[in-house]
């Protein structure tokens, strides 16, 4: 029992490590490429949102939406500014930024998809944490005049990804602009 627990705070402190991460990324580079200057986003004004399934709980303190399974798997919906960026070169810099935290990432499957009809990059990748092997699912979307970048990052376990893909499918597929 007390190996559980203690296994569990690690895993809710790589959560937190990736929240951090996705943070730093939301925080980052709010100009548009020219001469410095903010984006303005083109005026838009539209909300994200995701519908979490049953047995995800919204996790009302992070800074960015984010919903947490008593497993300590995470999915967070974060929004960056695309910072003059195309959604290829912006998953370049978010991969990069990932590797800066995270050394041993290994990225795969990347691919160009669709959500909610949208275009849209998404890859998974494994790190560790804490000596715990972690795996993740990341898309992003370019929207709002292609200024901004919502990204969806759906984390756990890698020995217990598997069993919760379709619960991140789930709420990937949720995906809403407003």
């Amino acid at each position: 029992m007390f190996k559980e627990r203690k296994n569990l705070r690690k895993v809710a402190a790589i959560a937190a490590c990736l929240a951090v991460t996705t943070m730093f990324l939301g925080c980052k580079d709010k100009t548009n490429g020219n001469n410095g200057e903010p984006n303005n986003n083109g005026g838009c004004n539209l909300t994200a949102s995701i519908t979490p399934v049953s047995g995800f709980e919204k996790n009302e303190q992070a800074v960015n939406p984010q919903w947490k399974n008593k497993d300590g798997a995470t999915v967070i919906l974060s929004t960056d500014n695309a910072g003059g960026r195309t959604l290829e070169q912006f998953v370049t810099y978010q991969q990069g930024e990932y590797k800066k935290v995270f050394s041993d990432a290994a990225f795969d499957n990347t691919v160009k998809t669709t959500v909610a009809g949208r275009n849209a990059i998404e890859y998974t990748y494994t790190y560790s944490a804490y000596s715990i092997v972690m795996k993740a699912r990341v898309v992003n979307l370019l929207e709002c005049s292609n200024t901004k970048v919502y990204t969806i990052t759906c984390s756990s376990l890698a020995t217990t990804y598997e069993s919760l893909a379709n619960d991140f499918q789930s709420m990937i597929d949720s995906y809403t602009l407003k």
